[in-house]
């Protein structure tokens, strides 16, 4: 038989403390689900917290061996109350395309990582969607079919063959989405912003919109070439489509046309520009993308 451990009042103190750290943090979580709309949902995680809180606690009467009931508690609280969404950007929040009022461009993407595949959406001012019709996401990987999607309002379902998560709405106001592991819902837990942009922009990067200057001095020429740098903050999926019209300036702010433009390569952290135009005759001279340049490696 395994020998236990029995724990003396340093080792109960120690254990109290951790079990107190675990509601902490249980209600931290919890406090910010509560703020969203999802207030059932948030209801039945909060339960499970303390179930699992006061688990913890009867072993601790228990006297069973320390690392058994302290290792990892915190962990196993917040895996098995909230599961990890596995779409970007389940709540609509990040719109590089600048999409506003109601969208009708059937197979086209309005807010980062959606895109419309029926009907109309309406972005509303509040960033939540009014939707009549249906909206998807394509994953770039398969989920598996242990998977259960929600959402908050209107309707769910997630091909594991198409790796395609669709919503339908019949003019329900939809504020967010939800693809997780598991056969059961668990709260959402709207994401972090930044994070949530940086998996955005590995899809989609917009530049230079609302006719601000964004300028790349080039690296290198030869008669028929210019190359210029852009630094990105995260890789691209694939190496994205050009959107959009770069230009090519002189520093007198002097247009130079009939360039065409490539992309020969990416990195993690920068993204190669071409411009080529046969003897341009062009030394001392920048990348513009101040129209609304953008670049889409996004999944169609």
């Amino acid at each position: 038989m395994e020998k236990r451990t029995r724990l003396d009042d340093k080792g109960l103190l120690f254990l109290a403390g951790r079990l107190k750290n675990a509601i902490d943090e249980a209600a931290v979580v919890i406090d910010s689900a509560l703020s969203s709309e999802s207030t059932n949902d948030c209801a039945a995680g909060s339960k499970a917290v303390f179930e699992l809180v006061n688990a913890a606690a009867s072993e601790c009467v228990k006297n069973e061996d320390l690392s058994a009931v302290t290792d990892g508690i915190i962990n196993e609280v917040m895996e098995r109350t909230f599961e990890p969404n596995l779409l970007i950007n389940p709540d609509f929040r990040i719109n590089q395309r600048s999409i506003t009022g109601t969208f009708s461009e059937t197979g086209k993407y309005f807010v980062d990582r959606w895109k419309l595949v029926s009907g109309t959406v309406t972005i509303n001012s509040d960033g939540t969607l009014t939707l009549n019709g249906s909206i998807c996401q394509p994953l770039e990987n398969a989920a598996g079919t242990n998977v259960t999607a929600s959402v908050s309002a209107g309707t769910a379902v997630y091909d594991d063959t198409a790796k395609i998560f669709t919503v339908t709405g019949n003019g329900e106001v939809i504020s967010w989405a939800k693809l997780e592991i598991g056969s059961a819902a668990t709260p959402f837990i709207p994401p972090e912003p930044v994070s949530e942009m940086l998996k955005c922009q590995r899809y989609y990067l917009s530049l230079g919109s609302h006719g601000r200057y964004v300028r790349y001095t080039r690296t290198r020429y030869n008669s028929t070439d210019i190359d210029f740098i852009i630094p990105v903050n995260t890789m691209f999926r694939i190496i994205p489509d050009i959107i959009g019209d770069p230009m090519v300036y002189k520093p007198v702010d002097l247009a130079q046309t009939g360039f065409t433009f490539t992309i020969p390569g990416i990195s993690q952290n920068a993204i190669a520009i071409r411009a080529s135009k046969t003897s341009h005759g062009s030394t001392d001279v920048y990348l513009d993308v101040r129209n609304g340049v953008a670049f889409d490696a996004e999944i169609y």
